[in-house]
């Protein structure tokens, strides 16, 4: 099947632009990249903006609610990585990555957290050998 954005739900890359501050569909994205995108919205509200939008004096004199912010966001990581489960999800995840703009606060962590490790996990020979 193809889409208005994506030729193959396992594709790394869109075939053309996304369309600015426009709701995408499951008519311009497979419905994995629709349940990933949500996944993530709900990531960033819940967990991921209240943890890194913490005032830094916070942080040095609250620990105990700094420990309840981390565990929040130590939980929706899990719920975000459980929503990875298929090729098409990572593929997805891939996509989302590519077209976040680099100073949105939460791309780095969204590479560092979740894409470095699936890949990692799917090309272990080939990252330890370019690594070297």
């Amino acid at each position: 099947m193809s889409w208005t954005y994506v030729d193959a739900a396992d594709d790394l890359t869109y075939r053309q632009p996304l369309p600015n501050n426009t709701p995408l569909t499951e008519y311009d994205i497979p419905h994995q990249e629709c349940e990933l995108r949500q996944a993530i919205e709900e990531w960033l509200s819940s967990a991921f903006i209240p943890f890194s939008s913490r005032p830094w004096l916070d942080n040095l004199f609250h620990h105990h609610d700094v420990d309840q912010a981390k565990h929040v966001l130590e939980e929706a990581d899990e719920r975000l990585m459980g929503v990875l489960c298929s090729e098409e999800h990572r593929a997805a995840l891939a996509r989302v990555i590519s077209v976040t703009p680099d100073n949105a606060p939460h791309k780095k962590y969204l590479v560092r957290q979740f894409l470095l490790p699936l890949l990692r996990k799917a090309l272990p020979h080939a990252l330890s050998v370019s690594a070297k």
